[in-house]
């Protein structure tokens, strides 16, 4: 995958990893639909993938976005 090429995860494609990354930032996209899908997202989401389960990975990025501010650098009005 081209989030992380070196990670073994996320590596080839139709890897757990890239399907884990595909579904918590298309669900991260539903959740905060301001934010939308922004691919820069993947690279929060895919580390947190490499520590934690597929929901707490979603749940972590949701806490990171909202409560520590990340957000803001990835709406619209910030490119």
């Amino acid at each position: 995958g081209r989030t992380c090429p070196d990670e073994d995860f996320f590596q080839h494609t139709g890897a757990r990893g890239q399907q884990l990354l595909t579904n918590v930032v298309r669900a991260y996209a539903v959740y905060d639909e301001e934010v939308g899908y922004c691919q820069g997202v993947n690279f929060l989401a895919a580390v947190l993938l490499l520590h934690l389960k597929e929901e707490e990975a979603f749940w972590t990025l949701e806490r990171v976005m909202i409560h520590y501010g990340l957000r803001g650098l990835f709406l619209p009005s910030s490119s």
